[in-house]
């Protein structure tokens, strides 16, 4: 028999500026709003608005007794979290909770390509 719940994680904690957390498996239409971007109102956002709604979306992701903790955090400007931890903690969450990658593989190239011993023989 299949058990799906078999697959969730169960050590959730982890560590960001610091201090321990511990992320919860969200609702499918927090997921859903967040790929489908529907804050931008049909036109494209800013980078500051873009930057805003990561740190408006990952105290979602944030066991209750972490959220409010981990905003702060993301809002100081007395301590400001680097961007790129900011853009890798939100990219992480998305994926164990979605079980999805967020950066699709690249591609391969097409066909066997060239080998070393083919490069020779011309």
């Amino acid at each position: 028999m299949k058990k799906f719940s078999d697959a969730l994680e169960q050590d959730r904690e982890f560590e960001f500026g610091g201090e321990l957390f511990k992320y919860r498996y969200v609702h499918w239409s927090i997921l859903t709003e967040i790929v489908d971007g529907s804050n931008s109102n049909g036109k494209e956002p800013t980078a500051t608005e873009n930057v805003q709604e990561i740190v408006d979306s990952i105290p979602k992701f944030i066991e209750p007794d972490g959220d409010k903790r981990i905003h702060e955090m993301l809002s100081s400007k007395d301590k400001p979290v680097p961007i790129g931890q900011v853009n890798a903690l939100y990219e992480w969450l998305l994926e164990v909770t979605s079980g999805r990658p967020t950066v699709p593989p690249s591609p391969s190239e097409v066909g066997r390509g060239k080998t070393a011993p083919s490069l020779k023989e011309k």
